[in-house]
């Protein structure tokens, strides 16, 4: 069986749903997706397709799903044998957001004397 990461998104009146993916080395990437418990939606990528996979992983962190760890689903598309652990590397819980640069304070220029007459005014 495969090893899938797991992510679940929880909506405020308490539902669920969960997208997992997990590649497969000869055949491709492999996407799951449904309610929490039931991942009965199945589409498998080639794999040059990985990245885009990649890609969407981080925009369903955006909406808001979380990673949950790593599992195995069975036939009937329940998650088995989950691991929970830290998220892998190159993705996060939170999406990240880039830094603010930092603060730059102008000097006003407008009151300094050159002493050379700019015709400006």
């Amino acid at each position: 069986m495969s090893r899938f990461e797991l992510y679940r998104h929880t909506h405020p009146d308490g539902r669920a749903k969960e997208w997992a993916w997990c590649s497969h080395p000869d055949q491709g990437v492999e996407v799951r997706w449904g309610r929490a418990g039931a991942l009965v939606g199945r589409q498998v990528y080639p794999p040059h397709r990985l990245k885009e996979v990649l890609a969407r992983t981080l925009a369903k962190q955006r909406k808001g799903y979380r990673f949950v760890g790593w599992c195995t689903i069975d036939a009937q598309g329940r998650p088995v044998a989950i691991e929970r652990s830290s998220p892998p590397s190159g993705s996060s819980p939170e999406p990240r957001r880039p830094a603010a640069p930092p603060a730059v304070v102008l000097p006003d220029l407008s009151r300094v004397d050159t002493g050379r007459d700019d015709y400006w005014f």
